[in-house]
């Protein structure tokens, strides 16, 4: 199907209720579509799902970042997603070729009424796709107001902020502020050039993620930058705070420090869990994580700084997937084998699954 069939679709409705994947790219691929609606006049319903396989329980008219690998059980639909499809339905699906939901949100948008390219770069940014593949949508938001400029990608107030609450990189310096108010203090002006020295210390340090932490960064009339902006909104997303994920996805202008107290108690709580993680065999690594936060977290932690590719299980029946093997094929193939459900991409992929974690992992095994 195309994208204008989509955007006719929708712009001829009078109310939408649109389900999004509780994430960066979900919410902002939502807040893309919903920003045109609110300019046609199309009302609209906004709801964030954490475990994609909800979707078939959902009576929604447009899914976001979701749905793709359930077509057989949606009903008549649009689906923005651009998750590798399963199945068939007689709705509309759009996405699938596009690097983020975001970046396919914003073609419909654009068919619609207009396009928010900056809720479109926050999402795609959150998936890991480099600003040069989606460099026509780069420069719609300089067109709209942000302002080019180089240097570190970190959140926070400061740089000291940045680096204590860091987990992208995660270092030494990690939930640690005194430590990285000296280590700020002692680099001065070299800060850039520092910060990817000590990243590059991390053991199993991945290469593209260091040489994403310094670049090009393009600030808003709101004084936040694209990668700060998108950090909160998928802080806020994967830690409940739907809402507010996607209030500061439409408007960066607002709710601003709230999201930003949501970003340091996150990444506060991830750094922890990393920290604790009880970490087993390699290649992949399996990382237990007590309790019930959020693996998907935790795995792109590791997977980055500390161990490459991995499998983190948590006690409440949650898998995430993060590596060069086939993270898709495993995590759906051992989730099918304990009765559970598992997919995503073949870099990075979840599961959720009811037996003992250690049968899960033995089930993860065989599939691989």
């Amino acid at each position: 199907m195309s994208v204008q069939e989509a955007a006719e679709r929708l712009a001829s409705s009078e109310f939408l209720r649109v389900v999004g994947h509780a994430d960066a790219d979900g919410v902002s691929a939502a807040a893309c579509l919903c920003s045109a609606l609110t300019d046609a006049g199309v009302g609209y319903r906004f709801t964030a799902l954490e475990d994609p396989s909800d979707a078939a329980t959902q009576n929604a008219d447009v899914f976001c970042d979701l749905g793709a690998q359930y077509l057989d059980e949606i009903n008549d639909a649009v689906v923005i997603d651009h998750h590798p499809p399963r199945g068939e339905f007689d709705g509309i699906l759009v996405g699938t070729e596009a690097p983020s939901s975001s970046v396919a949100a914003h073609r419909v948008a654009l068919r619609i009424s207009s396009g928010d390219p900056v809720a479109a770069l926050v999402g795609a940014i959150g998936d890991g796709v480099p600003l040069d593949e989606v460099s026509d949508i780069v420069d719609e938001a300089v067109e709209s107001g942000a302002e080019r400029d180089e240097g570190l990608r970190l959140a926070g107030d400061d740089a000291v902020e940045g680096l204590t609450y860091s987990t992208r990189p995660f270092t030494r310096l990690s939930g640690r502020y005194d430590e990285a108010r000296g280590f700020v203090d002692d680099v001065g002006d070299d800060l850039s050039t520092a910060v990817v020295l000590l990243a590059l210390t991390q053991e199993a340090a991945n290469p593209d993620a260091v040489e994403a932490l310094a670049g090009e960064i393009y600030r808003l009339p709101s004084g936040v930058s694209l990668h700060e902006l998108s950090r909160y909104v998928e802080t806020c997303a994967v830690s409940g705070k739907h809402g507010l994920a996607f209030s500061v996805c439409l408007d960066p202008g607002t709710h601003l420090e709230e999201a930003r107290k949501a970003w340091r108690t996150f990444e506060s709580t991830v750094i922890e869990n990393v920290r604790d993680a009880k970490v087993k065999e390699r290649s992949p690594s399996f990382a237990y994580v007590d309790g019930g936060f959020d693996t998907g977290a935790v795995a792109d932690v590791m997977h980055d700084w500390l161990t490459g590719d991995v499998v983190v299980v948590n006690e409440d029946g949650e898998a995430s997937f993060r590596g060069s093997f086939n993270c898709e094929r495993v995590a759906r193939e051992a989730a099918q084998t304990v009765g559970g459900d598992g997919g995503g991409h073949p870099s990075r992929a979840g599961a959720s699954f009811d037996v003992p974690r250690d049968e899960f992992v033995v089930a993860v095994k065989e599939a691989l």
